[in-house]
């Protein structure tokens, strides 16, 4: 019988880390605190796989947040999908990679607020108009796509295989 824990130890070892489902609060943990013990470990390169549809933005900011505080380089590797917030991980490393048959997703941010006051429908837009612009940003400073590029869509979703996220620089090279 093949001994998983055994293995997923041996690969936290050799510095590779894996981040698969949604974007949410225990695997964003979970994906911070390997981050974290591997740069305690030594500044040598570390591999982030992402296999996701997304998830919660703060959920990536703050896997993003530590990925840039970090002495250690973090290369990413889209392995199936990095979509939503997946992808936004993705162009946060310091190498971005990704499988030929992978697909890679942008879009606007999503939102659904649930309030009743209008007050805080307005807080809430405003809110998110920030966030949107720092997310914007992130696209922008990683990659060859532009504002104009993001105005042109529109904010749809943006479906992209591996040969156009690396002619558009969201990669930096296909396996």
């Amino acid at each position: 019988m093949v001994d998983i824990k055994a293995i997923e130890k041996e690969i936290l070892e050799d510095r590779v880390i894996f981040l698969t489902g949604e974007f949410d609060e225990e695997n964003c943990d979970s994906v911070m605190k390997q981050l974290l013990y591997l740069e305690s470990k030594g500044k040598k390169d570390i591999t982030l796989y992402i296999d996701s549809y997304g998830g919660y933005v703060t959920d990536f900011f703050k896997v993003h947040d530590i990925i840039k505080s970090l002495r250690s380089k973090v290369h990413t590797v889209v392995t199936g999908k990095a979509m939503s917030a997946g992808s936004y991980l993705l162009v946060s490393g310091n190498k971005r990679f990704a499988y030929k048959h992978s697909s890679i997703m942008i879009h606007e941010l999503s939102s659904n607020p649930g309030y009743s006051k209008v007050s805080a429908q307005t807080m809430s837009v405003d809110y998110n108009k920030k966030v949107q612009a720092q997310l914007d940003a992130i696209i922008i400073d990683n990659t060859k796509i532009t504002s104009k590029d993001l105005e042109t869509w529109n904010f749809k979703d943006v479906y992209l295989t591996a040969d156009e996220a690396l002619k558009l620089g969201v990669i930096d090279g296909i396996f």
